[in-house]
């Protein structure tokens, strides 16, 4: 039997959770073939240098600090990278 957790962290079972229509599992599978290729993503933030970051970290904040909007209850709760 599978078990589930919900917002009341009792544990319900798999058919409760259909009962109660929160789940549902299609009758039909379907399986096919999938083309062979390479999976792993280019990662260009991984070839930036420390000034780079320093440079886009000071960008940022002086967007967060000049052009970006927030309300003025908020402005409090807006948070500036390290230099």
């Amino acid at each position: 039997m599978a078990i589930a957790m919900v917002s009341s962290f009792k544990a319900t079972t798999i058919e409760e959770l259909r009962e109660r229509k929160i789940i549902q599992f299609n009758d039909y599978v379907e399986v096919t073939e999938a083309h062979i290729y390479d999976r792993r993503a280019d990662k260009p933030w991984t070839r930036l240098t420390p000034k780079d970051k320093a440079a886009i970290r000071r960008e940022l904040n002086d967007f967060k600090s000049s052009e970006m909007e927030v309300h003025e209850g908020s402005r409090h709760l807006t948070r500036f990278h390290r230099p």
